[in-house]
């Protein structure tokens, strides 16, 4: 079971579950009143969220260790897997849905948005942060190293089942029946490298090797 394997691989990975990531917290809709995490690990994004916007908060992860400290934060915790059932969570009720660096450890992260799209209210939104897979870490490894090497954190995490580029992203996104209100590069590299490998390739290359990933607002066409 996909679950019990990400369970396993999990369990050396704390600083997964204990993250706040701030950087996400100014995508936080104003005026929200009702907001899901999805993986919210030990609730430490979410409980922040929380207390921002004095939203009811619920959280949701795999690992029973995690909810039990999430649980003491925020309103309403949930140990499951939502790819094999989300019937536990209301319909047409949260303003907004959080999967912070998750969709990439999903078999069909497509599913998954499409299921989910039906706990949205009606002008709820899905935020997503996305590993890029263009980050010039990976283009190094790929092309001068001629390697794919798994890590223990990172784009190349030994976790996650799938790899996207903004094409890719946006591309997940409107096949899943989403319109895109904003796609935005975060945790920009202090690296010069990146620097300059768009100088050596005039540009060509592009400016989104410098992130390490993207976010991304959408709404649900329903």
């Amino acid at each position: 079971m996909a679950t019990e394997s990400l369970k396993k691989i999990y369990e050396n990975k704390k600083d997964y579950y204990s993250s706040v990531r701030s950087e996400m917290l100014q995508f936080v809709p104003e005026n929200c009143q009702r907001v899901l995490e999805v993986g919210c690990g030990e609730g430490g994004f979410i409980s922040t969220v929380k207390k921002m916007t004095a939203a009811e908060a619920w959280g949701v992860d795999i690992s029973e260790e995690s909810i039990a400290i999430a649980s003491e934060r925020i309103d309403k915790t949930i140990c499951t897997d939502l790819t094999e059932d989300m019937s536990i969570l209301p319909n047409n009720y949260f303003d907004a849905i959080f999967f912070n660096d998750v969709l990439e450890h999903i078999i069909d992260p497509e599913s998954l948005l499409k299921d989910i799209s039906s706990k949205l209210s009606s002008n709820g939104v899905v935020i997503a942060s996305i590993p890029n897979f263009r980050h010039h870490k990976v283009l190094v490894m790929l092309l001068r190293d001629k390697d794919f090497k798994y890590e223990g954190a990172g784009v190349m995490d030994n976790s996650h089942l799938r790899f996207f580029t903004r094409k890719s992203m946006i591309r997940l996104f409107k096949t899943a029946n989403y319109n895109i209100q904003s796609i935005v590069p975060i945790n920009k590299s202090k690296s010069l490298r990146p620097v300059l490998i768009k100088l050596f390739t005039l540009g060509i290359i592009g400016n989104d090797i410098s992130f390490l990933q993207y976010v991304i607002v959408a709404r649900t066409n329903k």
